[in-house]
């Protein structure tokens, strides 16, 4: 029952962080800012430093899940 309700709490506050990160995201406009440039042709986009963090946050969340369930 506890699990449940953690589970639901867990929900919950996710769908609370959408809703406030999409309101104030409402009417934000993008078009006025010049884009980054690209990586240099030579770069793996494996050694991009958001790639590479993004990955590892991957395998941590995924092992701690499987830990859990």
């Amino acid at each position: 029952m506890a699990s449940s309700m953690v589970k639901y709490g867990v929900f919950v506050a996710c769908f609370a962080v959408f809703v406030i990160v999409a309101a104030a995201h409402e009417g934000h406009d993008h078009h006025h800012m010049a884009p980054e440039p690209g990586p240099p042709e030579n770069q793996s986009s494996f050694t991009n430093p958001s790639i590479v963090l993004g990955v590892f946050a991957l395998l941590v969340s995924s092992l701690a899940f499987r830990n859990r369930v």
